[in-house]
């Protein structure tokens, strides 16, 4: 089944490619480090923890809001990476 699956992935990968650069989810994360820099940077260490923290609970509550939309019938065990 994993390699059904691991195949079935790199054919339509191959077919679709990657989606446009403004919807990229790396693009995205990107601008979003961009915006935060020029709001948040000083000369100390908590903005940038600041920066990290949201980074962070932004992609893995994206990738987790996604799943859980794209693919509701997943067992929650499935999307472990994304706090499951």
């Amino acid at each position: 089944m994993t390699a059904l699956l691991l195949l079935g992935a790199g054919a339509l990968d191959l077919l679709l490619g990657d989606p446009p650069r403004p919807t990229h989810p790396v693009a995205a994360i990107g601008r979003l480090i961009a915006r935060l820099e020029r709001l948040l940077w000083r000369d100390a260490r908590l903005p940038g923890v600041l920066l990290v923290l949201t980074v962070l609970a932004a992609t893995v509550g994206g990738s987790w809001t996604a799943l859980r939309l794209l693919a509701p019938g997943l067992p929650p065990r499935s999307c472990w990476p994304c706090g499951g």
